[in-house]
């Protein structure tokens, strides 16, 4: 085993070496560091050589990632030689890394749920020798939907025609839902840097950007999915998880929540430029835990964001035709959107299985917080991205959404198997008023849900 670097200056309050990145931020050995099933590793100098790429081994720096690191080494895990070789001994006196070195609150146990589905998935694509990857029509598609979304500015933001605005929202959000989504997660490029580089460039005329995203959406909500610890949640905007405090205003939650979604994409980017302005003013990490140079970043893609989608019709047009053009791109773009995000988990089915105590195999937490709709629809999953099936997507994260239908077969017998539900609906429209029975039955207050009772 490996011993860190004694030339680091040490932490006085924790005993622990710390080191600065080029802006002279300091970095803690936590935070330099893989944490994987309880053990440390010192994985930099296997960066450039990591097959995934730079961006995927990065994610899981500075944090416990077994359950990156199990799920995104779909087909083949890393020999325990390799890894042995970066193992390193810490200071368990510092509370940051003995957090870290608790391990995964998940079980990945041989002849449990996920490992089971695991086999017969790495089964599935060796009898029919396909790979979990996108197609080369997928790239082409993939490429297609982000330029077709330059494209359509032009005639939209410029020129004011609202028949281009609302083709230009529809283009968006099927552009952020499929080819944006699915590169966050690596399935789109055989080369993981392909996938981080084009999201990278891609992203301010989207959502967010990419070190938000895959804070927020990869490695909290992928990993603790509908729980309290769940960062894409958007609470206390809204209560899903019935464990969290409730607020005056979840009582009007089912109401006011439409407004909100009808113009979330701006909401989103306003809110996180926010957050970063005051992260990179304050100087502290913020609830994404970034870098103040990430922060900068992100500030000013968020700002270019805004600027585009909300400010840019505005220095071509009439003021009244560019707020219709605005407000008809928009709202499209983030019902689209928002709509098929919150579907995928925010549902009752999916209570009850939010807290830490129900927490055991890893694929069944991931089955029981999530829902599906319309699995038997090729045009759904198309236009989701494969979000439609969700339960699909959070057990194969790096395969792509092509794959979820013979998969979904492989999961729905192996649920039955195992005495686990299968949560799905006939359509997307059952799905939405299952959404808003969620959110009515969580604008009440807990004790009074307790005294009826």
């Amino acid at each position: 085993m490996n011993k860190l670097s004694a030339s680091h200056p040490v932490d006085a309050s924790t005993g622990s070496p710390v080191a600065h990145d080029f802006l002279g931020t300091a970095v803690s050995e936590a935070d330099r560091l893989w944490f994987i099933d309880g053990k440390a590793y010192d994985l930099s100098e296997f960066l450039e050589k990591h097959p995934g790429g730079l961006d995927a081994i990065r994610l899981g720096q500075g944090t416990d990632c077994t359950e990156l690191f199990r799920t995104y080494h779909f087909r083949r895990m890393p020999a325990a030689k390799l890894l042995a070789r970066y193992e390193v001994s810490v200071n368990r006196n510092d509370p940051q890394v003995l957090e870290r070195l608790r391990g995964s609150d998940f079980t990945f146990k041989e002849g449990e749920f996920y490992r089971t589905i695991h086999t017969r998935a790495l089964k599935y694509f060796a009898d029919t020798k396909k790979t979990p990857g996108a197609t080369r029509w997928d790239q082409v598609f993939a490429v297609s939907l982000l330029v077709g979304v330059l494209v359509l500015m032009v005639p939209a933001y410029v020129q004011g025609s609202l028949a281009a605005a609302a083709l230009l929202g529809f283009v968006r959000a099927l552009a952020a839902v499929n080819p944006g989504h699915c590169m966050s997660h690596f399935s789109v490029f055989p080369r993981g840097r392909w996938n981080s580089l084009v999201f990278r460039v891609a992203s301010p005329f989207l959502v967010s950007t990419w070190s938000i995203w895959t804070s927020t959406h990869v490695k909290s909500h992928h990993v603790h999915t509908l729980t309290t610890e769940d960062g894409q949640d958007n609470y206390p905007l809204k209560r899903v998880v019935p464990e969290t405090e409730y607020r005056p205003w979840h009582g009007f939650q089912h109401q006011y929540i439409w407004l909100v979604y009808l113009l979330g994409l701006p909401l989103w980017s306003l809110q996180d430029m926010v957050v970063s302005l005051r992260s990179l003013v304050t100087g502290s990490p913020g609830p994404t835990g970034l870098s103040p140079m990430e922060h900068l970043n992100n500030t000013l893609q968020l700002a270019f964001n805004l600027l585009v989608s909300v400010v840019m019709p505005f220095l071509f047009l009439p003021v009244g035709q560019a707020a219709a053009v605005c407000l008809i791109t928009n709202s499209i773009c983030s019902l689209m959107v928002i709509l098929q995000i919150v579907v995928n988990h925010e549902v009752p089915e999916t209570l009850g299985a939010t807290s830490r105590a129900t927490r055991g195999d890893w694929g069944a937490h991931q089955v029981l917080t999530s829902h599906n709709y319309s699995v038997d629809s090729a045009l759904a999953l198309h236009l989701s991205g494969g979000l439609n099936m969700q339960i699909e997507h959070h057990l194969f994260p790096s395969v792509h959404y092509r794959h979820y239908p013979a998969l979904g077969v492989i999961v729905r017998e192996a649920c039955a198997e195992f005495g686990l539900p299968y949560n799905t609906s006939p359509t997307f429209a059952e799905a939405v008023r299952k959404h808003y029975r969620l959110l009515e039955m969580n604008s009440t207050r807990p004790e009074v849900v307790q005294s009826e009772a």
